[in-house]
């Protein structure tokens, strides 16, 4: 939460204090988080410019300033927006993803793996690996050995080509996907 205060400590008046320090360059303008209050530079910056200006010129830098908080306002709330939209689609994918494996027979126990493993993985519930990037978690052999006992599904985007070892196995289309048109998924032979 970002909210903007003015820190009182000796009890006088937050417009007294506030021209004093404004002297000595410092600024009470704080952000406030978790209960804890903490020094922000844009609102030092927003402070100083208001009071080192011409005093004709102070209305429109207060008009500028309000212009331009308002502005960084609607598009974090547009930014924010978009986020939840696609996130929220993006959800609905996962399950919808996670129900058409059922379809095609991955049930627990199962593995998954690909882009999309984790999030496809816990609304399947199955476990879900990957043999690069920053979730590495296991290998191509160790996913071989899985498939001979459960299966194993292979989540490949669009214009993709599954990895090596999956290339043999049967592919699917991932139909009426909102955010991740155009996935299919490989299965492991039973």
């Amino acid at each position: 939460m970002f909210v903007v205060v003015v820190e009182v400590v000796d009890g006088s008046s937050p417009v007294a204090r506030s021209a004093r320090h404004r002297h000595e360059g410092r600024c009470l303008w704080h952000r406030v988080i978790s209960g804890r209050a903490e020094r922000t530079p844009v609102a030092d910056c927003a402070l100083s410019l208001t009071t080192s200006v011409r005093p004709s010129l102070q209305p429109a830098t207060l008009t500028l300033i309000a212009t331009l908080v308002t502005a960084q306002t609607v598009s974090q709330y547009v930014l924010l927006t978009h986020a939840v939209q696609v996130s929220a689609a993006g959800d609905g994918d996962y399950t919808r993803i996670a129900a058409d494996l059922r379809t095609l027979g991955v049930r627990p126990p199962c593995l998954i793996t690909g882009r999309l493993a984790t999030p496809v993985g816990y609304e399947a519930r199955c476990t879900s690996g990957q043999t690069a990037g920053h979730n590495r978690n296991t290998t191509r052999t160790a996913i071989l050995q899985t498939a001979r006992s459960e299966p194993v599904a292979v989540l490949v985007r669009p214009r993709h080509r599954p990895p090596a070892y999956a290339r043999t196995w049967t592919p699917h289309p991932l139909p009426g996907l909102r955010s991740h048109h155009g996935y299919r998924v490989y299965l492991s032979p039973r």
